[in-house]
């Protein structure tokens, strides 16, 4: 993994030609896990959660690790791929709310389903109704989320 070669590439994706400058153009577009090991741009292999990320000056997007991501570019997405890794174990454990946000920014879930993901994903007694759709959205989430 090296710093430089992260800096170097985002420098060459990015409007301004310095580091503090360039990074600032960057924003989190998308995530998802990869089943097939990918390389960030910073030359680190095997990566497997993946960051889209998105400059806003000129509309180019990228792929990064998680680590570079949070690490260099100082955008939380942790607490994305916390969430992701969890329902990937327990598939009846609850998405966080930022990972349903983006899910709902992403038009993978309409305004009902956040909603109704929001009203209950704290709770731990469900009926069997809201477990069913519970289980519902995160197959959804769990089948946009991974590759």
């Amino acid at each position: 993994m090296s710093q430089k070669k992260l800096h170097e590439e985002i420098i060459a994706r990015s409007e301004a030609d310095e580091w503090e400058e360039a990074r600032d153009e960057w924003t989190l577009h998308d995530i998802w896990m990869s089943d097939e090991p990918q390389t960030c741009l910073c030359g680190h292999h095997p990566i497997h959660e993946i960051c889209v990320i998105r400059n806003r000056e000129n509309g180019v997007y990228t792929d990064v690790g998680n680590w570079c991501v949070n690490n260099f570019l100082g955008i939380n997405s942790e607490q994305l791929f916390s969430s992701l890794r969890k329902v990937l174990v327990d598939a009846g454990a609850s998405f966080n709310e930022a990972t349903i946000e983006l899910a709902h920014d992403k038009e993978i879930v309409n305004d009902w389903e956040r909603r109704f993901y929001l009203s209950i994903w704290r709770k731990r007694s469900l009926t069997g109704k809201q477990r069913e759709k519970k289980l519902q959205i995160n197959q959804k989430l769990l089948k946009r989320f991974t590759k």
